[in-house]
C-alpha cells in the first residue's frame, strides 16, 4: 500500500471516529427506542448520526422490517467506507429479492477478502442463499479455493461450537500450529469453549492472556461474563468500563454497570451511572428501583420514594417497588400508606412470606391486632421463619 493510501485510510477511520464521538446522544437515544420498541423514533435518530455505526444498525432494522432498497443503500455507504462485510449482506438481500445475477456478484466480493470471512460452512448454510443453491453458477463460484488454512481451522471450530463439542474445540486447539494457537481469536474461542463447558477458572486463565491489550467486544464481554458469575463485582464492573471504553454510545452497557453495583453494593456508583442513564431512557422500570433501593439505603427516604413511584408509574405490576416504598413508608411513620403498599405487592405477588410480615408490622402500628396475626401466620406459612417469633409474642390465641 502506497503512502497516498494510508493517508486516505487514516483520514477515513479519524473521520469515522470524531463523527461517532460527536453523535454519541443520538445512538443512545436510538437503542433507548428500540428497547421500547419504537423503531421510528430510533430511525430518525440514526439518521442524524451520520456514522457507519449508526449505518449498521439502519441496515439491521431495515432488514428486520424487510424494507430492503433502504438496507441495500446503508449497506453501500458502508462497503464504501471500506467495510466489506457488507459485500455479504448485499448478496443476501439480492438473493432474497431472488436478483440471483447480483446476489453471486456481491457473495464473490465477499469471498475475496483477505481478512476473515464467516466460515465455508456457515457461509454454504445461510438461509438467505437457498435460492442459489440450485444454479450451476453457485456451484461455479465453490470451485474456487477461497479459504486459507487459518480460515478452515476457524471454520472447524465454530462448526464445533455449533455443536456444542466444547471439549473437541479445546482438543483442537491445542493441536494447532503455535502460530495459530498465539493468535487473539483462537485464545478467544478456547476461553469460550472452557465456559461454555462450566469451567470458569480455565476460561479466565485462557482469556487473561489477552485481555489486558484487548479491543475485541466479543473477549471482554466474555470476560465480563465469567468475572460476574464468580461474583467478582469488582472485576466484572472494570470489564463494562472497557466495553463503555469502546463503545461509548452502548447505553445497554451503562444499563449492566448499573445492575452490577447493585450487586456490588456500591451505591453511590450505582446512582451515578442511573443519573447518565435516565437522561436517555426514562421507561426503565428496574433502574428506578435500583436507585430507589440506593436512597434507601443512605436513609433518603423521600428520594427513595420518589424512585420508586417512578418505578411503578411505569410498570404497575412492579410488586418489589411496593414492596420497598412501603418500607419507606414505615421508617417515615406513615403506617397507612406503608399498608397499603404491602397491600399492592400482595396483590401482585400473594405468596410471598416477606410482604404479609412487613403488612403485619404495619398493621400493628395501626392497631389492627386480628389482621397483624392472620398476616404473620400467612407469612409463617410462606416460609419467612421471623414471623413465628412475632406469633409467639402478639398473637398467643393464633398458634
Amino acid at each position: 500500500m502506497n503512502m497516498k493510501k494510508i493517508v486516505i485510510k487514516l483520514n477515513l477511520l479519524t473521520w469515522t471516529y470524531l463523527i461517532c464521538f460527536s453523535q454519541i446522544n443520538e445512538l443512545k437515544y436510538s437503542l433507548v427506542s428500540l428497547k421500547n420498541n419504537d423503531t421510528s423514533k430510533a430511525i430518525v435518530y440514526l439518521k442524524n448520526c451520520a456514522s457507519p455505526i449508526c449505518y449498521q444498525k439502519l441496515v439491521e432494522i431495515y432488514l428486520k422490517q424487510r424494507r430492503y432498497n433502504e438496507a441495500k443503500m446503508f449497506c453501500r455507504k458502508l462497503f464504501d467506507i471500506n467495510d466489506t462485510l457488507y459485500a455479504l449482506e448485499l448478496s443476501k438481500i439480492y438473493s432474497l429479492e431472488n436478483n440471483k445475477d447480483s446476489a453471486l456478484f456481491w457473495l464473490a466480493i465477499y469471498l475475496r477478502k483477505k481478512s476473515e470471512k464467516l466460515p465455508e460452512n456457515i457461509l454454504k448454510g445461510l438461509p438467505e442463499f437457498f435460492n442459489l443453491k440450485k444454479l450451476p453458477e453457485w456451484d461455479l463460484l465453490w470451485k474456487t479455493d477461497w479459504y486459507n488454512e487459518y480460515e478452515k481451522n476457524l471454520g472447524e471450530i465454530y462448526y464445533l461450537l455449533n455443536r456444542k463439542e466444547y471439549l473437541t474445540v479445546i482438543e483442537l486447539i491445542n493441536k494447532l500450529p503455535v502460530e495459530y494457537k498465539k493468535c487473539e481469536k483462537f485464545i478467544y474461542l478456547k476461553a469460550l469453549a472452557f465456559y461454555e463447558s462450566g469451567n470458569l477458572n480455565e476460561a479466565l486463565d485462557n482469556i487473561g492472556i489477552i485481555l489486558n491489550k484487548t479491543k475485541n467486544k466479543d473477549i471482554v464481554e466474555l470476560a465480563f461474563k465469567i468475572y460476574f458469575e464468580k461474583k467478582d463485582y469488582k472485576s466484572a464492573l472494570n470489564m463494562l468500563k472497557k466495553l463503555l471504553e469502546i463503545e461509548p454510545w452502548n447505553i445497554n452497557y451503562i444499563e449492566q454497570i448499573i445492575m452490577c453495583n447493585m450487586e456490588a453494593e456500591n451505591y453511590n456508583e450505582l446512582l451515578k451511572y442511573s443519573d447518565d442513564y435516565i437522561k436517555y431512557d426514562t421507561l426503565n422500570y428496574k433502574v428506578f428501583y435500583y436507585r430507589g433501593y440506593a436512597y434507601y439505603l443512605k436513609n433518603d427516604f423521600d428520594k427513595a420514594i420518589e424512585n420508586y413511584s417512578k418505578s411503578i408509574m411505569i410498570n404497575g405490576g412492579a410488586h418489589e417497588s411496593y414492596f420497598e416504598r412501603g418500607k419507606c413508608y414505615y421508617e417515615l411513620k406513615n403506617y397507612e400508606k406503608a399498608y397499603y403498599n404491602f397491600s399492592m405487592a400482595i396483590d401482585v405477588k400473594p405468596f410471598t412470606g416477606k410482604y404479609f410480615f412487613y403488612r403485619a408490622l404495619a398493621a400493628l402500628k395501626l392497631d389492627k391486632r386480628t389482621s397483624a396475626c392472620s398476616d404473620f401466620k400467612k407469612a409463617s406459612q410462606y416460609g419467612f421463619v421471623q414471623a413465628e417469633m412475632y406469633l409467639k409474642r402478639y398473637c398467643v390465641s393464633n398458634k
